[in-house]
């Protein structure tokens, strides 16, 4: 009995072979290398698979507060906020996701949107402006830009007749008091710019007149006034190839002025 006992287990034995699977071959080595890759970016490319967003605004707001760097929940957010027509709120995650993204001008159009839409004009149009050294023909923004700008002439038109009217009248103070309330509406406001660097240049702050005449020329550039004012700055230090090319634009939009010799 012992005999056969052993003549079988030797017979089994010899007949046992290791399945193909447990055999270390290459193919096996290429399966576990890829399950592990595989495991490894898995959160990283998909993390939306890992975990969904809330679709709750307050939820979605707790979550933002925790994972502000979440471009996905801010965009979400954010547009929630905007349809109903909370900007205050919206702004906000609306700048951050600028300061995430800053190469989409998509979203800066939306940012310089909502701020529009709260009569935060003047910040409206430097968000445009931002869009505009992006895509220079952008349709939209150009539009919504030169709406904006007829909105803040239209606010500040009587307090720019009344800055310049006190100027020509030699009243410094009162025109000085009219520049800040226009300012404070819209701070690049051509005739703003242009009685405050007046007035800086009968006060002969001169540097401070150049600066103010160069900023309305940016406005404007082809205000007279400041064209004629700033030739008058750059012929006393010797620049007198733009002060002529300055002169012939003021003596063409503003002939009442008086013409400087060259």
């Amino acid at each position: 009995m012992t005999i056969l006992r052993s003549k079988l287990r030797s017979r089994l034995r010899s007949n046992i072979s290791f399945p193909s699977s447990l055999s270390f071959t290459s193919s096996s080595f290429l399966l576990v290398l890829f399950v592990l890759l595989v495991s490894f970016l898995l959160p990283l490319v998909l993390p939306s698979i890992a975990f969904a967003l809330p679709r709750d605004r307050n939820e979605l707001e707790r979550y933002v507060y925790n994972h502000p760097a979440d471009g996905k929940a801010l965009y979400r957010l954010a547009q929630l906020l905007v349809r109903e027509k909370n900007y205050v709120r919206a702004i906000p995650h609306l700048n951050n996701l600028v300061k995430l993204y800053p190469k989409r001008e998509k979203l800066q159009y939306n940012l310089a949107l909502a701020l529009y839409k709260n009569e935060q004009l003047h910040e409206a149009r430097l968000a445009l402006n931002k869009v505009l050294q992006q895509r220079p023909h952008s349709k939209k923004a150009n539009k919504l830009l030169v709406i904006i700008k007829k909105q803040l002439a239209t606010k500040t038109k009587s307090l720019c007749q009344m800055a310049m009217a006190a100027y020509d009248k030699n009243e410094p103070y009162r025109a000085r008091r009219f520049c800040h309330q226009i300012f404070a509406i819209d701070p690049l406001s051509e005739v703003g710019l242009l009685v405050n660097a007046m007035l800086e240049d009968d006060d002969h702050n001169t540097e401070m007149a150049k600066v103010g005449y160069e900023a309305v020329l940016e406005q404007n550039s082809q205000n007279g006034r400041a064209c004629a004012r700033l030739a008058a700055i750059l012929l006393l230090t010797g620049k007198t190839e733009r002060a002529k090319k300055l002169l012939v634009v003021a003596q063409k939009e503003a002939p009442h002025l008086p013409s400087t010799n060259i």
